[in-house]
């Protein structure tokens, strides 16, 4: 606090903060005038380049630190001279991370709630920016040539464009926030900073400033920034300019100092947090927990997103694991593409305000960002679409399928009749009636069905985003929405399979000829493929054959043997020479719980709860990603669990035709008996519905658990529930 524009240059240079370019300055006359009123000064440029907010003056020799102090201290006291800076090297927000600890991109886009907002927009049509170190065109993204004026190539040398733009727009491995989005990414021909490594890229404040001009004046609508936060009075000029068009809304990373903006002068002097179109962003992991060296301020920082332990594509096709608030800014930047995917006519303004309203508070980030948000896509995106909040279904025991939407008491549309199951994905109904032909119904429930699969050899069947697998128990067969025909496309199928599972992109399963190992592919789409193949996980000689798969998330629940049950984490693994998984129980991230029980398992993003007899365990991971157990309850009537499932903070489970509730602390909280006579329950959001032994269905609204149930169908043979 209290520095002179020379002292601060002075400060930035000696504490090693200021590369800059050793012959160039960047200046901005007074008025009308464009050298200097000292015709020496003059004598000492080879040129001046008009770049609309300052002059870029090329030196005739290159100066050292010294010198360069020395230089401005003579231009400063010229009276036609307003600014004068170095041409500051800018730092992106890159923290290089151990590749034991990782996070798939997968389980953060989860994370943030992007796939379901898939239904309602991909980012098609939408121009996105980025400032960065370019980005590899084998990264799977729809990247527009970078070339501009003296730019000629989006070649990625360092990796971190790639990685970041994988995040916003990525479509090949990993799917990214906005999938079919178009990025174009400048900068990455100038890196030539001194200081740049492979740990720490840097370009110039002269050519991001000219990057960051060219994306306002051509028509982009969201700009990334994930580059640091060092202000010269250039950089705080020019976002003064950037930030006024109410067209381009800027998504910035809050850097990775591990301090609070909100009392450094050296932020606030210049700052521009306030602006309408602008959004800082930190990075939490995959617990929500603010990660330890992203800058924060509860006025400074507006929301924060997934950018800890990041596993991403990087330079030539390779893979590599990323931490840094980096990678937190474009999650929210591919959420503003797909905001204006729904609706182009929003302002910039609009935007942030829509995605800080519809955040979700976590109130481990109080006191480090405005509100404690962290960002939910899905929520943003409802607000611009025609939506459901809910969706009921029923299936009679005569086998009619009807649903509704939202209210309670709205009313029923039958689907079908002869109805052996159904299934929700987004805005899509899946059915499968008892001849096993497969049905679906998307968007309204008014619109048509169409058929699927109608060879009546239908087993299984399962729906993730975008993409069906279905069963008829040998052949996968993985097939993908067509948004032009609204129908289905076979992509691929899997022979000779045997059990399956599917959460996001990543698929696991197991082959009739080797049951005792579990293969898992990343993504999907990219299964069977040449060069990719599956990873593994060897269960163990006999008696060990997989029984049952399930998968959250990034987790792999496995069923095998007799008894056996493990649980996986795909984020993090060693690999033998035979591309098996290694297990090793006393790594992190490896096979994290094992022990012998039924399939009554039930988790969410934070908890996990499994029933043993009488006995609910549950478990929470701590930020090491193992799980602590917390609670071991007993039901009140003494009877066996026959179902659990984890909503939010609270636990319901069915023991003795009672379905009980645990609200908030799962260890001390009272154990709430809900409902007599309960045949099966569902849960989901706000909603319990259940069918009593009589076939019944009931329902209740979250409030005061235990009262307010109504009936809704009676004779029903079974009930659904999607949010």
């Amino acid at each position: 606090a209290g520095l002179s524009k020379f002292q601060y240059y002075k400060l930035l240079c000696e504490e090693g903060l200021g590369d800059f370019e050793p012959d160039k300055l960047l200046i901005s006359f007074t008025g009308n005038h464009t050298q200097f009123w000292n015709p020496v000064l003059n004598n000492l440029f080879e040129s001046f380049t008009d770049k609309d907010l300052f002059y870029s003056c090329k030196l005739k020799k290159e100066y050292n630190s010294e010198e360069m102090l020395a230089l401005i201290g003579l231009l400063t006291a010229d009276p036609y001279v307003s600014v004068v800076e170095p041409n500051f090297a800018v730092s992106f927000d890159y923290y290089p991370v151990h590749a034991e600890y990782c996070y798939s991109l997968t389980s953060a886009m989860e994370q943030v709630n992007a796939p379901r907002a898939w239904d309602y927009a991909r980012g098609t049509g939408i121009k996105v920016g980025m400032l960065d170190t370019g980005a590899n065109w084998q990264g799977g993204q729809n990247l527009e040539d970078g070339s501009i004026a003296d730019c000629t190539s989006t070649t990625d040398y360092y990796g971190h464009g790639t990685a970041v733009s994988t995040v916003i727009g990525g479509n090949g491995v990993y799917a990214g926030v906005a999938p079919e989005c178009t990025i174009r990414s400048l900068g990455g021909c100038k890196l030539c900073a001194a200081g740049s490594t492979a740990h720490n890229p840097q370009n110039f404040t002269e050519y991001l400033v000219g990057d960051m001009n060219y994306f306002t004046q051509n028509g982009y609508r969201v700009v990334n920034l994930s580059i640091d936060d060092t202000t010269t009075d250039v950089r705080s000029k020019f976002m003064d300019f950037v930030t006024s068009n109410p067209n381009t809304l800027f998504v910035k990373s809050a850097g990775n100092g591990g301090s609070n903006l909100d009392n450094n002068s050296a932020y606030t002097a210049y700052n521009y947090y306030d602006k309408p179109n602008f959004i800082r962003v930190a990075a939490v992991d995959r617990y929500d927990n603010l990660w330890s060296q992203s800058n924060y301020g509860v006025n400074t920082v507006h929301i924060a997103a997934p950018g800890v332990n990041l596993s991403l594509p990087t330079k030539n096709g390779q893979f590599a694991y990323f931490t840094g608030t980096s990678f937190a800014a474009p999650f929210v930047t591919g959420a503003a593409a797909l905001l204006l995917n729904c609706n182009s006519s929003l302002t910039a303004a609009e935007i942030k305000n829509i995605l800080l309203n519809t955040a979700d508070v976590i109130h481990g980030l109080d006191g480090k960002v405005q509100g404690a948000r962290r960002l939910n896509v899905l929520e943003a995106l409802l607000t611009q679409t025609p939506q459901f909040s809910y969706r009921f279904a029923q299936i009679s025991t005569s086998g009619e399928l009807r649903v509704k939407e939202e209210a309670v008491d709205a009313s029923w549309t039958v689907l079908s009749q002869n109805v052996k199951n159904v299934a929700f994905e987004g805005t899509r109904v899946f059915y499968q009636l008892n001849n096993n032909h497969l049905y679906y119904r998307g968007g309204s429930l008014s619109n048509v069905s169409l058929p699927i699969d109608t060879t009546g050899n239908l087993v299984s069947y399962a729906a993730s985003g975008d993409l069906l697998l279905t069963y008829d128990g040998s052949n996968l067969h993985i097939s993908q929405y067509n948004y032009v025909t609204y129908g289905y496309d076979l992509i691929k199928t899997l022979t000779n399979i045997n059990k399956y599972s599917i959460s996001g992109n990543m698929l696991v399963f197991t082959y009739k000829s080797s049951p005792n190992y579990v293969r898992i592919y990343g993504n999907a789409y990219k299964a069977d493929l040449s060069g990719y193949t599956p990873i593994s996980i060897n269960m163990g000689g006999t008696n060990a054959d997989v029984h049952g798969l399930f998968t959250k998330g990034s987790r792999i629940h496995i069923y095998y043997g007799t008894s056996g049950y493990e649980m996986y984490d795909y984020t993090g693994y060693t690999l033998d020479s035979s591309g098996n998984i290694i297990k090793d129980p006393m790594t992190l991230d490896r096979e994290i719980y094992k022990t012998g029980f039924s399939y009554n398992v039930s988790m969410d993003q934070t908890r996990w709860c499994y029933a043993s007899g009488s006995t609910l365990y549950v478990y929470e991971w701590n930020v090491n990603g193992v799980p602590q157990q917390v609670a071991a309850r007993t039901t009140p009537n003494g009877a066996t669990i026959e179902g659990v499932k984890v909503v939010g903070n609270r636990i319901f489970f069915l023991a003795g035709g009672h379905l009980y509730a645990i609200r908030e602390n799962p260890a001390t909280s009272d154990i709430a008996d809900l409902h007599s006579s309960v045949g099966s329950f569902a849960a989901e959001g706000e909603f319990v519905g259940i069918v009593n032994t009589s076939g019944q269905t009931f329902l209740l609204k979250r409030g005061s658990l235990g009262s307010g149930w109504s009936t809704m169908y009676n004779q029903t043979a079974s009930i659904y529930i999607k949010l």
